[in-house]
């Protein structure tokens, strides 16, 4: 069998982790789980049965795994803790048995070498600003 998983993140820090856990996301503000997510682990989220691949016909299975940091946190942060965060959640879906998400020196080396430009509604000027500017500072242009 073929298996899979999706790396998702919240968006909304208080609305999203209600969803998980609800006593938590009642209890504390926005603010106090943007802080704290820096010391969350990465999160099982679900477990995908009854798909078939399109290409092959054969039967599939994934997860949602969930790196706790929201885009805006993630912006904040020392590059290197994100991606350290992101190799986690990417052990967290090996460790459940994904293998498209790749090795663990895959996902350290595509962490090291691939980009992600950050995007998210409530980005200001600044935000857009400042990743424009990363851009051209990594690019030397």
């Amino acid at each position: 069998m073929d298996n899979f998983a999706f790396i998702i993140h919240p968006i909304d820090a208080k609305r999203d982790v209600q969803r998980k856990f609800p006593t938590l996301g009642k209890v504390l503000p926005a603010r106090a789980i943007d802080f704290f997510s820096r010391f969350f682990p990465p999160v099982y989220i679900s477990h995908i049965t009854g798909a078939r691949s399109a290409a092959n016909g054969r039967e599939i299975e994934g997860w949602f795994v969930a790196c706790p940091f929201t885009p805006q946190r993630m912006m904040t942060l020392p590059v290197r803790t994100v991606y350290d965060k992101i190799v986690k959640t990417v052990r967290l879906a090996q460790s459940k048995g994904a293998r498209i998400v790749g090795s663990v020196a895959n996902a350290e080396q595509n962490a090291a070498t691939c980009v992600s430009l950050p995007m998210f509604p409530k980005m200001s000027e600044a935000d857009v600003e400042r990743v424009v500017a990363a851009v051209r500072e990594v690019l030397a242009i």
